[in-house]
């Protein structure tokens, strides 16, 4: 049996926010406390075909091979970035080291063609890479029930005050906090970029 197709770009990664790092408007959304996954689904003839679940070292994730089927099942060919999330990050941790995929659920926000991700880049913008991802956003309601992907919810946000509000709902809510981009932002693989930052509290890594 032929092995996975290897994952030759590691994931873009993120910065600490600050004010004043973007101007507004900027795209925000919800930041999960899981371990960061990258699907892979190839397109027909390329390697062995099986969709596959990597690391953001570029390591197998077995526990992430239901996430992967979702993603290949839901949206077709691509790649795929987002989190492994389970009940609680200890949990997740757990899951993960035993590979099982049980109580896992992937939150997906971002994903590029094929062959953009193996140039290392892509130049559309946020909302523009966010269509490949309607099939996650919008499937019938008995295959909600039954998947473990979801698409991480996302929208503008104009004032610092507007931003420093969300954040501290995200808090009050019990969320790690929130991660901003520039919504006209590429993807830029192997990278940790100030188009991506994630706010959380302060002393908190």
């Amino acid at each position: 049996m032929k092995k996975p197709i290897v994952l030759q770009n590691l994931p873009m990664l993120l910065e600490r926010w600050f004010p004043g790092a973007m101007q507004f408007p900027v795209w925000v959304e919800r930041k999960y406390n899981g371990v960061r996954c990258v699907v892979v689904v190839p397109p027909v003839g390329l390697g062995d075909g099986r969709a596959c679940a990597y690391s953001r070292e570029g390591r197998v994730l077995e526990a992430g091979i239901e996430a992967a089927r979702d993603c290949d099942r839901y949206a077709g060919p691509g790649v795929y970035d987002g989190e492994l999330c389970g009940p609680s990050f200890r949990e997740t941790l757990s899951q993960v080291k035993r590979k099982d995929p049980a109580y896992l659920r992937y939150k997906v926000w971002d994903r590029l063609s094929f062959n953009e991700w193996l140039s290392g880049r892509s130049f559309q913008s946020i909302p523009q890479r966010r269509l490949g991802l309607v099939g996650l956003m919008v499937p019938p309601w008995h295959d909600a029930m039954r998947r473990c992907v979801d698409l991480v919810p996302g929208g503008y946000v104009h004032t610092e005050a507007e931003l420093q509000a969300a954040f501290d709902l995200a808090i009050r809510r019990g969320w790690e906090g929130l991660v901003v981009k520039d919504p006209e932002s590429g993807y830029h693989c192997n990278e940790r970029s100030r188009s991506w930052m994630k706010m959380k509290p302060a002393g908190v890594e």
